[in-house]
């Protein structure tokens, strides 16, 4: 990704007029985890592509690995009203929504959004884990947690985070011995 980040900014430094050769910057930057330059580029992209709606995605993103939620929220928000015909990048603006709400312990915006995404795509294991651990987090509906935990640690078993929170949940629930 570092070569590719490299070969990326030298396209835009020679024609920035490009949209793609931004959006495959920005993902270069995400999986670098390069949280300041993903912000810096994605912001540079959004003065020029105002009306594209994944250099918002991303802008939110930094901001919130940057712990910058509020602002992060805000780019979600602006960045969710372009999407068009495209239900996998809305549900992660959804997801992306639930997860800064929940940074901001605004709850119900934060669950509202879950079940958006959720709605879109039953079956992302992403957005049924999160969901499932915040609402154990706060020991709330632990069943509906339950569910959707086992539903994503089958969807992707693989997958650590997943069984962390399948656990979890049944260790918030006082079933011990299935936690374990």
């Amino acid at each position: 990704y570092l070569a590719a980040r490299n070969e990326f900014r030298q396209l835009i430094a020679i024609d920035s007029s490009k949209y793609a050769g931004w959006e495959s910057l920005m993902q270069s930057e995400a999986s670098l985890q390069d949280w300041n330059a993903l912000l810096n580029e994605s912001s540079r992209a959004l003065e020029l592509f105002p009306l594209q709606p994944v250099p918002y995605l991303f802008k939110g993103i930094a901001l919130s690995q940057l712990k910058q939620n509020e602002k992060a929220v805000k780019a979600f928000q602006a960045g969710v009203k372009l999407v068009s015909g495209n239900d996998a990048l809305l549900t992660q603006f959804y997801s992306s929504l639930g997860d800064a709400y929940n940074q901001l312990k605004e709850y119900s915006l934060s669950d509202e959004h879950y079940e958006k995404a959720l709605r879109l795509d039953p079956n992302n294991s992403y957005v049924l884990n999160n969901y499932a651990y915040y609402l154990s987090l706060r020991d709330k509906d632990l069943d509906k947690a339950e569910k959707m935990a086992k539903k994503g640690a089958e969807l992707d078993p693989g997958n650590p985070a997943n069984l962390d929170t399948y656990g979890w949940v049944y260790f918030k629930m006082g079933n011990y011995p299935k936690a374990q």
